[in-house]
Formats: C-alpha cells, structure tokens, sequence
C-alpha cells in the first residue's frame, strides 16, 4: 500500500526572509520611487494649472442688534447672523454684480466655485479668497466684492451691517500646486507600491526557499541533501 505524502497549503510569514528580498530588491524599489517622483514633478509642473489666492477679511458690526452684556441666545444669534452673511457672499445676490462690473465671462455657479468664505470661530470676521490663474484677475475679484458685498448686504439686512477690515492682497507665488509635496508624494506612493508587489510576489510564491521550510511544509525527517558541484573540465572552465 502505497503512503501518501500530504502537504500542507498555510505557510508561516518568514519576516526575516522578507526583509533579505527587500535588501535585494532594494534598487528596483529606489528606481520606482524616483520614477514615480519624476513623474509626480512632471505632472504638477506641466498639467496642473498653478493658482494664486487673494484675500480680504470683513468684519460683522451687530452693535445696532444686540446690547453690550450679551446673553447666551444673542451670542447664538449673533454667530448665525456671521454664517448668514457668509453664505450670502457666494449667491447671485453677490457675484452678479461682480461679474456685470468686471465684465466676466463666466456664470455664478463657476465663479463661486472660485471663491471661499469662512468665518473665524468665536469673532465677528469673515475671511474671503478667491483662487485663479490671473494673479491679477484674482486681486480685481476681491476687490469687487469688497466694494459691492458691503453695499447689497446692507441695503437687504438692515440688522447691523458688513464693512472691510482687511485689504485685498494677492500671493505673490502660486498656492497650488504644492510642487515638492507632490513630488515627495508620488515618490512614496511608488516605493510602497512596489514593496507590496514584491511581498505579494514571495507570499504567493510556492516553491521552497531551504531546508528547513522543507521540513515544515512537509513533516518529515531529513534524510538527506544533495550537494551542488561546480565541475570544471580540464581547461579550467565550469562545465
């Protein structure tokens, strides 16, 4: 009767050999994650239109609405009435004027998406940006709706009003995008990439690697093992 040999499928994680196939494996992995840098450089430097920020901050007077020792409820109010004019600031109550006045050549919607407003916790400020590729462009944006927003929103909300507190600036340098975070990004992407790759690779890997995950995998004694030689024939060369 012929005994079989069973061999098992679960093979234990060997870190230390992992760690080897890093160590010769390391080149490949430098080379990705510099290719990968490359490529995230390249990408940011030439696809990605670079974007200038301008700003001005606003400030909420309520002193017309609510008394000097405020309560609870008129904080609350107060930080309501803040957000409100907030939101206002990015409707076509707003940036139609804007786009009349500067004679833009684009839609409410694609302008807002433009803008950002924000307003500082526990003060009465309103911060604005608007980001474009014009650095120029995007002073004359900020400075319209400083000059307009302050107009419409008083003539509409009569409970206290909106005033600039800040002027207009623009970013001499592009915020976005961020070339060196890119480039380090993209770089570490590519590195993690491949080692995954490489330790999937040696996970699912079934042939045995030595003698003793020979002995493991099967459950057997060793009997014994057959030497490599290296013969050389009588020139001296390996054969």
């Amino acid at each position: 009767m012929e005994e079989k040999i069973v061999t098992t499928n679960t093979r234990t994680v060997d870190y230390v050999y992992l760690f080897r196939v890093l160590l010769k494996n390391w080149l490949i992995i430098l080379l990705a994650g510099v290719l990968a840098a490359i490529i995230g450089f390249v990408y940011s430097t030439y696809f990605i239109t670079p974007l200038y920020r301008a700003n001005a901050t606003m400030l909420v007077d309520l002193r017309n609405s609510v008394h000097d020792d405020l309560s609870y409820e008129q904080v609350n109010v107060a930080e309501k009435y803040v957000s409100t004019l907030a939101y206002v600031m990015k409707t076509n109550t707003v940036l139609e004027p804007v786009i009349e006045e500067l004679k833009l050549d684009e839609t409410v919607s694609s302008l807002a998406s433009k803008i950002q407003v924000s307003t500082l916790d526990d003060t009465l400020l309103i911060r604005v940006a608007v980001k474009h590729s014009d650095p120029k462009m995007a002073l004359k944006i900020i400075k319209t709706i400083v000059n307009v927003a302050p107009e419409i929103i008083n003539q509409k909300i009569t409970s206290g009003y909106i005033t600039e507190i800040e002027s207009p600036s623009v970013s001499p340098k592009p915020v976005t995008p961020n070339i060196f975070r890119n480039t380090v990004g993209f770089g570490v992407v590519g590195i993690l990439g491949v080692i995954v790759l490489v330790f999937i690779f040696n996970l699912f890997n079934n042939r045995i690697r030595s003698v003793e995950e020979l002995q493991t995998t099967l459950d057997l004694p060793l009997l014994g093992v057959i030497p490599t030689l290296n013969i050389k024939n009588g020139k001296g060369a390996k054969a």
